[in-house]
Parts: C-alpha cells; sequence; structure tokens
C-alpha cells in the first residue's frame, strides 16, 4: 500500500507537471541555498522516479515496485526467521572462559529448557558458525 502511494505521487502527471511549471518560474529560478537544493533534489528524485517516462512505462514501473516491495518484506521475513531459529550450541566450557557467571547461567538455563544436553547429537543447531 506505502508502495503504491509513493508511486501514485511520484507517477501523478498533475503533480509533476505542476512543479515542473514552478521550477520554471522567475520566483523559482532566483531561489538560493536550501530553498534551490531542496527544488533541484525535487526535481531529481520525480525524474528519477519515472516521472518522464509514458504511460505504459510507468504503469510497468509501478508493478515492478509493488514487486520490489513485496520481495523487500518477504526477504526480511525469511531473515528476522533464520536469526531466530539461529542457536549456538557450545558444549565445552573452556570455550565460554572470559564469560561473566551471569551469562554462563543464563545459557545453562537456555539449554535445559531446551533440552540440550551435552553429547546429545539429536539436538543440533539450525545453522552454525565455525569455531
Amino acid at each position: 500500500m506505502v508502495t503504491r502511494f509513493r508511486s501514485g505521487i511520484s507517477l501523478d502527471p498533475r503533480v509533476w507537471a505542476r512543479i515542473k511549471e514552478y521550477a520554471a518560474t522567475e520566483e523559482a529560478l532566483s531561489l538560493t541555498g536550501n530553498p534551490k537544493r531542496l527544488l533541484e533534489l525535487t526535481l531529481k528524485r520525480f525524474r528519477r522516479s519515472g516521472a518522464d517516462l509514458d504511460a505504459a512505462a510507468q504503469a510497468r514501473l509501478r508493478e515492478i515496485n509493488v514487486e520490489l516491495a513485496n520481495l523487500s518484506r518477504q526477504f526480511a521475513d525469511n531473515l528476522l526467521d533464520a536469526t531466530n531459529a539461529f542457536e549456538l550450541v557450545i558444549a565445552d566450557e573452556a570455550k565460554l572462559a572470559g564469560l561473566p557467571q551471569t551469562a554462563r547461567m543464563l545459557a545453562r538455563q537456555s539449554a535445559a529448557q531446551k533440552a540440550w544436553k551435552a553429547g546429545d547429537s539429536r539436538f543440533r543447531p539450525r545453522a552454525s558458525r565455525p569455531s
């Protein structure tokens, strides 16, 4: 929905015509500093968003933008799922040297809740990092 809305603004021929019309005015041509930069960036953003494309190309761009938004959301969901599923199992207590006692205690409690025991081959991390 947000993607459609955003594309709708930048690809709206009435909005683009009004911006170009203003950019050609004496007032716009006399701008300096930040207002001038804002106008330049706005023009550039609209052009890069496809405002100068013909209607067929704009329609295709809208489709691409929606598909890209859906794929980006799906990727973020997959990444979150993979991150949440990751478990780093350290069975060798020596590898925990330097960790505070409270961190070790919390790790032990977490392992106990998951019924993981050292040497139990039924419980393996879903993802692993080289040690």
